[in-house]
């Protein structure tokens, strides 16, 4: 991460002469060697550059985006996305989608299960909807760069992606907003912990599992979440398969909750009399870039599908996250009965009819399948409708994403010329759970943010 006590970017590197409407290729990158990459050097004419772009690497890929207007910035950025990470932007789009069947098989269906439940396309749609025309278009202007790349390398796809037979659809300007909330889910680790607590209970009992959950030295056992659990029988339906998906899903997610650490030391403290940050990030999904363009500058980390730096330096600014693995995610235990084709669920002594969704998976080299989702007032059951008759379901409660302006507030991060301005773009980054830093030269700053459910 770079350090405000550097007032300099990168160095500049390579030898690029650039026309309106090209994107201007140039400098090292060892592994894209193959006929079904992009090049790495060279003039490539690009349908919706207003201007010249110019992509110049450096010997670990890094690219430095340098462009006469900010649209062509973000265009070159998903252009430059998709010729590094395609793959990753098609499978983690399917995972949020709950669609993987589709591209890697019968293997996948139930993570694929777990994910429609969780609806990351209801909360996508929510945060979008929400977001300013700017951001819409900031997000519009970047998809049409990834679609850029696919519509040239629709026939040539990388090797990995390829081999599957799948064929991924154009990029939609929500697609990035689902990526969002994918990373957000990611970062949330109360449900899985939860899910486990309850797997511990069927083996050991209710009054024997505040004795081995986790917690810190200093806090008492948490007897009281333990004691819910009494009397009730806990033979779960689907409990074993809900568990499985949600490991399978941490191992395929490259945004998954990982370790991680940044600090700040006030100017005050330092050697040089300037503020320092710093950032240990762990992720295989991060893609360091930088970016020049007339009113925004800014390098360091990103994520392929997403048009912003999430955490980097701006020449004013440095800014660092990591999970704060916040209690954002709520299960209830929802006792449920069948009458009819209808399922019901006991709420304050009455049965309330649960609310049908009804989804299709469609699975690679299979027929599609069909299966109805249950939602509660508390949200939707996470069981697999085949598993839902009588005895109890797993609703799974997560925050209201309505009117949540935090994708705007992640851009207002990072063109924030000092730390008072960092402080207030972050306090309004909420649909997410974050430990977040900033410093400026004179000052340092933390934020923690999150969305609670109610």
């Amino acid at each position: 991460m770079a350090s405000p006590a550097f007032s300099h970017f990168l160095p500049r590197f390579g030898v690029a002469a650039a026309v309106a409407g090209v994107l201007s290729l140039a400098g090292c990158q060892s592994w894209n060697t193959q006929d079904s990459l992009p090049p790495t050097s060279g003039v490539q004419p690009l349908k919706g550059l207003a201007q010249n772009v110019s992509v110049r690497r450096n010997a670990m890929g890094m690219p430095l985006i340098e462009s006469n207007t900010f649209h062509d910035a973000l265009f070159a950025l998903g252009y430059v996305h998709a010729s590094d990470r395609i793959n990753q932007m098609v499978t983690l789009r399917l995972l949020a989608q709950g669609r993987l069947a589709e591209m890697s098989g019968a293997d996948a269906l139930d993570v694929d299960r777990y994910m429609r439940a969780v609806n990351l396309k209801n909360s996508a749609g929510e945060l979008y909807k929400a977001s300013s025309p700017r951001i819409k278009r900031f997000f519009e202007v970047y998809a049409r760069g990834v679609n850029a790349y696919l519509f040239r390398y629709r026939d040539k796809l990388p090797p990995d992606l390829a081999a599957t037979g799948y064929k991924p659809e154009y990029w939609k300007p929500e697609d990035s907003a689902l990526i969002f909330c994918l990373l957000n889910f990611s970062q949330s680790a109360n449900l899985p912990e939860e899910i486990n607590a309850l797997v511990l209970a069927q083996k050991v009992g209710a009054d024997k599992l505040a004795w081995l959950t986790p917690s810190y030295p200093d806090e008492a056992l948490p007897l009281a979440e333990s004691d819910k659990l009494k009397g009730l029988n806990l033979n779960v339906p689907g409990l074993s398969e809900i568990s499985s998906a949600a490991g399978k899903l941490g191992e395929l997610n490259p945004l998954s909750v990982a370790g991680a650490s940044n600090w700040a030391i006030a100017p005050q403290r330092s050697r040089s009399g300037r503020s320092l940050l710093a950032a240990d990030s762990h992720s295989p999904a991060w893609n360091l870039v930088q970016i020049r363009a007339p009113k925004y500058q800014a390098a360091g980390a990103s994520i392929a599908g997403l048009p912003m730096i999430v955490q980097g330096f701006n020449g004013k600014v440095a800014w660092s996250m990591t999970s704060v693995a916040g209690d954002n995610q709520d299960l209830f235990l929802e006792k449920l009965k069948r009458q009819g084709n209808a399922l019901y669920y006991e709420a304050n002594g009455k049965w309330l009819p649960a609310v049908v969704r009804n989804e299709t998976y469609f699975v690679k080299g299979q027929r599609p399948i069909r299966e109805a989702v249950y939602e509660t007032r508390h949200g939707a059951l996470l069981n697999s409708s085949s598993n839902l008759n009588a005895g109890y379901g797993l609703a799974l409660q997560q925050p209201n994403l309505a009117d949540d302006k935090s994708l705007d507030a992640f851009f207002d991060l990072t063109r924030a010329q000092n730390v008072e301005r960092a402080s207030d773009a972050s306090r309004e980054i909420r649909a997410i759970g974050l430990n977040m830093l900033f410093a400026d030269a004179s000052h340092i700053g933390w934020q923690g943010t999150r969305r609670l459910p109610h």
